[in-house]
């Protein structure tokens, strides 16, 4: 999700595209001590996603990425099936999203569906990617909030007298 915010401070912002929100893992899982995936197998599962979107682009000039589709692209690539729509429909209906929601659920749908090694977007792929795209708002409007909150208590101290 773009987000433009004028202050320098803020530019960070704008380039994040993915967040995700991390549960804390409770104590007696961790003294369990068994090992989860290795960053090694990890690293290889995103080299491969990429590499399969170099290939599903390489005949299209100025595409590189799922971020990078079209709005056909999106219909040759990420077309959710019938119980992937309804889902979408209701998020988009109870989470009042955008249009632009819309088509970045899509886009992070097939990229979580490419991590995953599947060819088609299936609806575990738009349910994460749902979940992505409502903590990013979320993320985001806490940070404009917080923002003007402080923009807020710089402008009474500059007027507040000792």
């Amino acid at each position: 999700m773009a987000i433009c915010i004028n202050s320098s401070e803020y530019k960070t912002a704008a380039c994040i595209d993915l967040q995700i929100e991390l549960q804390n893992v409770p104590f007696s899982d961790l003294s369990k001590m068994a090992p989860g995936e290795p960053s090694e197998k990890i690293c290889e599962r995103v080299i491969k996603a990429r590499q399969i979107q170099e290939a599903r682009f390489k005949d299209v000039r100025g595409v590189h990425c799922n971020a990078q589709m079209t709005e056909t692209m999106l219909h040759q690539f990420a077309e959710p099936d019938a119980a992937s729509l309804d889902m979408l429909r209701m998020a988009m209906g109870r989470l009042k999203l955008s249009a632009r929601a819309y088509t970045r659920i899509l886009k992070v749908s097939r990229t979580i569906a490419d991590l995953d090694n599947s060819e088609k977007v299936q609806s575990q792929h738009i349910a994460e990617a749902i979940i992505v795209a409502t903590f990013t708002r979320l993320y985001c409007l806490w940070r404009l909030r917080r923002h003007c909150n402080n923009r807020q208590q710089q402008a009474q101290a500059q007027y507040d007298f000792p």
